[in-house]
């Protein structure tokens, strides 16, 4: 299954990308990121053969590690087929969704910022939602982030709420909450 608007393409992943894979999971590593949104924990693997059967474990079920059946898409730039990004669809959401994640997480490589790729993505994994029987999209973003803030917006947010979460570690997180219909 693939969507794309001319200028993105997304795909499931496949063996045959294990190299553009992991050069994007760098990518992050080398701009001193150890977090990669959206990607299904690609940041805990060192070897793509086993962080690709957990994202297929993930989209055959409720098995993964957000605990809800999950579709995961690599955004290629349909120009030269560059790995440019990844989108987290949760078919549904849990508690710890509703309270973090929502239904889409998403990244897109340091490189590739602030090109609009990220609103584009998010676009074609709303379809793919719309496709699900979604009826509407809760997104949310670090309140800090105000470019992933813009690409909600963009791509027809609707400022829900913000709230305070207290994480694991005992920090805080100021999160904003959106909704889009679709």
């Amino acid at each position: 299954m693939s969507f794309s608007d001319g200028v993105l393409r997304l795909e499931q992943p496949r063996e045959e990308w294990a190299d553009s894979v992991m050069d994007f999971r760098q990518s992050f590593a080398d701009a001193g990121e150890d977090f990669i949104n959206g990607s299904q924990q690609l940041h805990r693997f060192e070897n793509f053969s086993s962080w690709l059967g957990a994202v297929r474990l993930c989209a055959a079920g409720p098995n993964g590690p957000l605990g809800v059946p999950s579709t995961l898409f690599l955004a290629f730039r349909e120009e030269d087929g560059v790995l440019v990004g990844c989108i987290d669809v949760r078919h549904t959401l849990n508690d710890g969704l509703r309270r973090l994640g929502g239904h889409i997480g998403y990244s897109i490589a340091p490189p590739f910022r602030r090109r609009g790729y990220a609103r584009r993505m998010l676009l074609l994994a709303l379809e793919f939602a719309r496709q699900l029987g979604i009826k509407e999209v809760q997104i949310d973003c670090d309140t800090a982030n105000m470019p992933s803030a813009k690409t909600i917006l963009g791509a027809g947010g609707l400022p829900v709420k913000e709230d305070i979460l207290t994480m694991r570690d005992g920090s805080s997180l100021a999160v904003t909450y959106f909704r889009i219909p679709i």
